[in-house]
Protein backbone atom coordinates (compact mmCIF):
# COMPACT_ATOMS: atom_id res chain seq x y z
CA UNK A 1 0.00 0.00 0.00
CA UNK A 2 2.61 2.25 1.12
CA UNK A 3 4.32 1.38 -2.68
CA UNK A 4 1.27 2.43 -4.33
CA UNK A 5 0.76 5.64 -2.08
CA UNK A 6 4.27 6.71 -2.98
CA UNK A 7 3.97 5.46 -7.07
CA UNK A 8 0.61 8.21 -6.50
CA UNK A 9 2.36 10.78 -5.31
CA UNK A 10 5.21 10.45 -7.38
CA UNK A 11 3.16 10.34 -10.86
CA UNK A 12 0.77 13.13 -9.63
CA UNK A 13 3.82 15.58 -8.97
CA UNK A 14 5.12 14.85 -12.47
CA UNK A 15 2.11 15.59 -14.23
CA UNK A 16 1.60 18.66 -11.90
CA UNK A 17 5.15 20.41 -11.90
CA UNK A 18 7.01 18.26 -14.88
CA UNK A 19 7.20 19.96 -18.16
CA UNK A 20 6.06 17.19 -21.02
CA UNK A 21 8.71 16.30 -23.73
CA UNK A 22 8.19 17.39 -27.44
CA UNK A 23 7.96 13.22 -28.36
CA UNK A 24 6.56 10.60 -25.94
CA UNK A 25 5.54 7.23 -24.89
CA UNK A 26 2.99 6.60 -22.39
CA UNK A 27 2.87 4.66 -19.22
CA UNK A 28 -1.07 4.58 -17.85
CA UNK A 29 -1.41 3.87 -14.27
CA UNK A 30 -3.88 1.84 -12.18
CA UNK A 31 -4.84 4.99 -10.47
CA UNK A 32 -6.01 6.65 -13.83
CA UNK A 33 -2.73 8.66 -14.14
CA UNK A 34 -0.96 8.85 -17.59
CA UNK A 35 2.67 9.21 -17.66
CA UNK A 36 4.64 10.77 -20.40
CA UNK A 37 8.60 10.54 -21.56
CA UNK A 38 10.62 8.52 -22.96
CA UNK A 39 10.51 4.11 -21.66
CA UNK A 40 14.67 3.93 -21.12
CA UNK A 41 14.65 0.64 -19.36
CA UNK A 42 11.86 -2.41 -19.76
CA UNK A 43 12.09 -5.12 -16.66
CA UNK A 44 10.31 -7.89 -16.04
CA UNK A 45 9.27 -5.81 -12.64
CA UNK A 46 9.31 -2.22 -13.93
CA UNK A 47 9.91 0.40 -16.28
CA UNK A 48 12.17 3.58 -16.13
CA UNK A 49 10.29 6.50 -17.74
CA UNK A 50 12.65 9.98 -18.35
CA UNK A 51 10.66 12.67 -18.32
CA UNK A 52 11.26 16.64 -18.24
CA UNK A 53 11.42 16.50 -14.13
CA UNK A 54 13.80 13.39 -14.00
CA UNK A 55 13.83 9.38 -14.63
CA UNK A 56 10.90 7.67 -12.60
CA UNK A 57 11.08 3.58 -11.66
CA UNK A 58 7.61 2.48 -11.87
CA UNK A 59 6.75 -1.10 -10.70
CA UNK A 60 4.72 -3.34 -13.79
CA UNK A 61 2.12 -4.09 -10.99
CA UNK A 62 1.49 -0.03 -10.86
CA UNK A 63 1.29 0.04 -14.60
CA UNK A 64 -2.01 -1.12 -16.49
CA UNK A 65 -0.73 -0.34 -19.92
CA UNK A 66 2.61 1.17 -21.89
CA UNK A 67 3.01 2.71 -24.97
CA UNK A 68 5.86 3.12 -27.32
CA UNK A 69 5.84 5.88 -29.56
CA UNK A 70 6.50 5.33 -33.05
CA UNK A 71 9.75 6.81 -34.97
CA UNK A 72 7.53 8.90 -37.19
CA UNK A 73 5.48 10.38 -34.71
CA UNK A 74 8.35 11.69 -32.48
CA UNK A 75 9.88 12.95 -35.31
CA UNK A 76 6.87 14.82 -36.26
CA UNK A 77 6.63 15.98 -32.50
CA UNK A 78 10.12 17.26 -32.54
CA UNK A 79 9.35 19.02 -35.70
CA UNK A 80 6.36 20.95 -34.09
CA UNK A 81 8.97 21.83 -31.31
CA UNK A 82 11.11 23.59 -33.82
CA UNK A 83 8.45 25.38 -35.38
CA UNK A 84 6.89 26.74 -32.04
CA UNK A 85 10.64 28.02 -31.81
CA UNK A 86 10.46 29.62 -35.47
CA UNK A 87 12.90 27.76 -36.87
CA UNK A 88 10.68 25.77 -40.40
CA UNK A 89 14.63 25.44 -41.87
CA UNK A 90 15.35 23.08 -38.78
CA UNK A 91 11.70 21.36 -38.96
CA UNK A 92 11.66 20.32 -42.53
CA UNK A 93 14.00 17.26 -42.97
CA UNK A 94 12.43 16.06 -39.73
CA UNK A 95 8.80 16.17 -41.58
CA UNK A 96 10.19 15.10 -44.51
CA UNK A 97 11.57 12.07 -43.03
CA UNK A 98 8.35 10.98 -41.21
CA UNK A 99 6.31 11.29 -43.98
CA UNK A 100 8.86 8.71 -45.55
CA UNK A 101 7.66 6.48 -42.29
CA UNK A 102 4.19 7.03 -43.21
CA UNK A 103 3.39 8.82 -40.19
CA UNK A 104 -0.53 10.50 -41.20
CA UNK A 105 -0.06 13.56 -39.84
CA UNK A 106 3.11 14.47 -41.49
CA UNK A 107 1.53 16.05 -44.49
CA UNK A 108 -0.08 19.26 -42.98
CA UNK A 109 2.65 19.48 -41.00
CA UNK A 110 4.30 19.88 -44.13
CA UNK A 111 3.06 22.32 -45.88
CA UNK A 112 2.63 24.58 -42.73
CA UNK A 113 6.64 24.43 -42.46
CA UNK A 114 7.24 25.16 -46.15
CA UNK A 115 4.74 28.18 -45.89
CA UNK A 116 6.43 29.58 -42.17
CA UNK A 117 9.92 29.12 -44.38
CA UNK A 118 8.87 31.27 -47.19
CA UNK A 119 7.64 33.80 -44.81
CA UNK A 120 10.75 33.92 -43.26
CA UNK A 121 12.34 33.94 -46.61
CA UNK A 122 10.26 36.83 -47.74
CA UNK A 123 11.18 38.87 -44.38
CA UNK A 124 14.80 38.65 -45.61
CA UNK A 125 14.67 39.54 -48.76
CA UNK A 126 15.25 36.13 -50.65
CA UNK A 127 11.89 36.54 -53.20
CA UNK A 128 13.08 33.46 -55.50
CA UNK A 129 13.73 31.43 -52.82
CA UNK A 130 10.59 32.13 -50.96
CA UNK A 131 8.67 31.60 -54.26
CA UNK A 132 10.24 27.83 -54.66
CA UNK A 133 9.66 27.29 -50.95
CA UNK A 134 5.85 27.92 -51.57
CA UNK A 135 5.89 25.95 -55.12
CA UNK A 136 7.15 22.94 -52.52
CA UNK A 137 4.23 23.81 -50.44
CA UNK A 138 1.69 23.52 -52.73
CA UNK A 139 2.71 20.40 -54.27
CA UNK A 140 2.84 18.85 -50.50
CA UNK A 141 -0.72 20.02 -50.17
CA UNK A 142 -1.93 17.50 -52.50
CA UNK A 143 -0.94 14.84 -49.46
CA UNK A 144 -3.43 16.52 -47.30
CA UNK A 145 -6.19 14.38 -46.95
CA UNK A 146 -8.93 16.50 -44.46
CA UNK A 147 -10.92 19.13 -46.47
CA UNK A 148 -11.03 21.19 -43.23
CA UNK A 149 -7.00 21.34 -42.96
CA UNK A 150 -6.18 21.19 -46.12
CA UNK A 151 -8.66 24.63 -46.94
CA UNK A 152 -6.43 26.52 -44.55
CA UNK A 153 -3.53 25.60 -45.66
CA UNK A 154 -4.02 26.68 -48.89
CA UNK A 155 -5.05 29.78 -47.63
CA UNK A 156 -2.52 30.54 -45.65
CA UNK A 157 -0.42 29.32 -49.07
CA UNK A 158 -2.15 32.25 -51.02
CA UNK A 159 -1.58 34.81 -48.15
CA UNK A 160 2.49 34.54 -47.95
CA UNK A 161 2.08 34.22 -51.91
CA UNK A 162 -0.27 37.76 -52.07
CA UNK A 163 2.50 39.05 -49.55
CA UNK A 164 5.23 37.97 -52.05
CA UNK A 165 3.65 39.65 -55.10
CA UNK A 166 3.32 42.68 -52.92
CA UNK A 167 7.08 42.88 -51.99
CA UNK A 168 8.17 42.13 -55.77
CA UNK A 169 5.16 44.99 -56.68
CA UNK A 170 6.98 47.50 -54.04
CA UNK A 171 10.58 46.62 -54.55
CA UNK A 172 10.05 47.29 -58.97
CA UNK A 173 8.80 50.59 -57.25
CA UNK A 174 11.29 51.21 -55.46
CA UNK A 175 14.09 50.53 -57.87
CA UNK A 176 12.36 53.13 -60.47
CA UNK A 177 11.65 55.97 -58.08
CA UNK A 178 16.03 55.38 -57.59
CA UNK A 179 16.76 55.36 -60.97
CA UNK A 180 14.83 58.02 -61.55
CA UNK A 181 16.26 60.39 -58.64
CA UNK A 182 20.00 59.08 -60.48
CA UNK A 183 18.68 60.60 -63.78
CA UNK A 184 17.91 63.82 -61.72
CA UNK A 185 21.16 64.15 -59.79
CA UNK A 186 19.00 63.47 -56.24
CA UNK A 187 21.70 61.13 -55.20
CA UNK A 188 21.00 60.78 -51.23
CA UNK A 189 17.52 60.19 -52.37
CA UNK A 190 18.47 57.72 -55.21
CA UNK A 191 21.05 55.77 -52.99
CA UNK A 192 18.33 55.25 -49.98
CA UNK A 193 15.67 54.20 -52.78
CA UNK A 194 18.28 51.81 -54.00
CA UNK A 195 18.96 50.08 -50.61
CA UNK A 196 15.34 49.69 -49.93
CA UNK A 197 14.40 48.05 -53.09
CA UNK A 198 17.28 45.62 -51.78
CA UNK A 199 16.30 45.43 -49.16
CA UNK A 200 13.05 44.26 -50.26
CA UNK A 201 14.05 41.82 -53.10
CA UNK A 202 18.34 41.13 -52.98
CA UNK A 203 17.66 39.26 -56.30
CA UNK A 204 18.19 42.98 -57.62
CA UNK A 205 21.20 42.99 -56.77
CA UNK A 206 22.18 41.55 -59.82
CA UNK A 207 21.05 44.42 -62.08
CA UNK A 208 21.12 47.62 -59.79
CA UNK A 209 23.90 46.64 -57.61
CA UNK A 210 26.56 48.83 -59.52
CA UNK A 211 24.06 51.95 -59.93
CA UNK A 212 23.75 51.66 -55.98
CA UNK A 213 26.53 51.44 -55.13
CA UNK A 214 27.89 54.54 -57.49
CA UNK A 215 24.33 56.44 -55.80
CA UNK A 216 26.18 55.54 -52.62
CA UNK A 217 29.74 57.61 -53.93
CA UNK A 218 27.88 60.51 -55.24
CA UNK A 219 25.30 60.89 -52.09
CA UNK A 220 28.68 60.50 -49.63
CA UNK A 221 30.46 63.24 -51.77
CA UNK A 222 27.69 65.48 -51.84
CA UNK A 223 27.39 65.07 -48.10
CA UNK A 224 31.01 65.78 -47.43
CA UNK A 225 30.74 69.08 -49.81
CA UNK A 226 27.78 70.04 -47.51
CA UNK A 227 29.67 69.09 -43.79
CA UNK A 228 27.42 66.25 -42.95
CA UNK A 229 30.32 64.27 -42.42
CA UNK A 230 28.80 61.07 -40.07
CA UNK A 231 26.16 60.55 -43.11
CA UNK A 232 28.96 61.46 -45.74
CA UNK A 233 31.24 58.59 -44.04
CA UNK A 234 27.86 56.25 -44.19
CA UNK A 235 27.04 56.79 -47.65
CA UNK A 236 30.58 55.90 -48.91
CA UNK A 237 31.29 53.30 -47.28
CA UNK A 238 28.46 51.62 -48.18
CA UNK A 239 29.71 52.58 -51.90
CA UNK A 240 32.22 50.41 -51.74
CA UNK A 241 32.63 47.09 -53.43
CA UNK A 242 34.01 44.02 -51.24
CA UNK A 243 35.48 42.26 -54.79
CA UNK A 244 37.04 45.48 -55.89
CA UNK A 245 39.10 48.04 -55.05
CA UNK A 246 37.58 51.42 -54.67
CA UNK A 247 38.86 54.81 -56.25
CA UNK A 248 41.48 56.68 -54.48
CA UNK A 249 38.65 59.54 -54.43
CA UNK A 250 36.37 57.54 -53.11
CA UNK A 251 38.93 56.34 -50.22
CA UNK A 252 40.26 59.88 -49.93
CA UNK A 253 36.87 61.23 -49.04
CA UNK A 254 35.66 58.42 -47.18
CA UNK A 255 38.99 58.66 -44.84
CA UNK A 256 38.58 63.27 -44.62
CA UNK A 257 35.08 61.74 -43.65
CA UNK A 258 36.18 59.95 -40.49
CA UNK A 259 38.65 62.66 -39.81
CA UNK A 260 35.97 65.55 -39.88
CA UNK A 261 33.97 63.05 -37.81
CA UNK A 262 36.76 62.51 -35.28
CA UNK A 263 37.38 66.62 -35.13
CA UNK A 264 33.46 67.11 -34.32
CA UNK A 265 33.66 64.44 -31.26
CA UNK A 266 36.45 65.71 -29.95
CA UNK A 267 35.33 69.18 -29.60
CA UNK A 268 32.69 67.47 -27.90
CA UNK A 269 35.33 65.97 -25.49
CA UNK A 270 34.29 62.22 -26.91
CA UNK A 271 38.14 61.09 -26.98
CA UNK A 272 37.19 57.64 -27.41
CA UNK A 273 34.70 57.94 -30.39
CA UNK A 274 36.94 60.32 -32.16
CA UNK A 275 39.93 57.84 -31.83
CA UNK A 276 37.61 54.86 -32.98
CA UNK A 277 36.80 57.19 -36.06
CA UNK A 278 40.41 57.96 -36.85
CA UNK A 279 40.96 54.25 -36.50
CA UNK A 280 38.52 53.71 -39.64
CA UNK A 281 40.48 56.09 -41.24
CA UNK A 282 44.03 54.81 -40.30
CA UNK A 283 42.55 51.35 -41.97
CA UNK A 284 41.91 52.95 -45.32
CA UNK A 285 45.64 53.75 -45.69
CA UNK A 286 47.16 55.68 -48.17
CA UNK A 287 48.06 59.90 -47.26
CA UNK A 288 44.81 60.29 -45.28
CA UNK A 289 45.46 57.10 -43.61
CA UNK A 290 48.69 58.78 -42.47
CA UNK A 291 47.08 61.54 -41.25
CA UNK A 292 44.87 59.33 -39.50
CA UNK A 293 47.23 57.45 -38.06
CA UNK A 294 49.47 60.75 -36.89
CA UNK A 295 45.89 62.58 -35.33
CA UNK A 296 45.08 59.15 -33.56
CA UNK A 297 48.67 59.12 -31.90
CA UNK A 298 48.57 62.68 -30.84
CA UNK A 299 44.84 61.85 -29.18
CA UNK A 300 46.20 58.91 -27.81
CA UNK A 301 48.81 60.86 -26.08
CA UNK A 302 46.47 63.59 -24.82
CA UNK A 303 44.16 60.71 -23.36
CA UNK A 304 47.44 59.41 -21.37
CA UNK A 305 47.88 63.11 -19.89
CA UNK A 306 43.89 63.38 -19.08
CA UNK A 307 44.14 59.87 -17.61
CA UNK A 308 47.67 60.79 -15.96
CA UNK A 309 46.12 64.34 -14.08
Amino acid sequence: MLLRATIALLAAAWLAAAPRPAAADTVRLANGNELEGRIVEESATEIVLETGGGRLRIPRAEIVESRRESEGRTLLHEARRWLSLDRPARALPLVERALELGEPQAAPVLVGALTALADQQLETGALPSAQNTLLRARAALARVRAPAERSALEQAIERTRARLEQRRRAADTERQRAEQAAAAGRWTEAAGAFSHALALDRSLSATVAEAHREACRRAGLALLQEGHYAEAALWLQRSLDPDRSPSPQTLRALGLSHIAVATLELDRNEIERAIRSLEAARALGGPVGELASVYRGLLAERRGRTARA
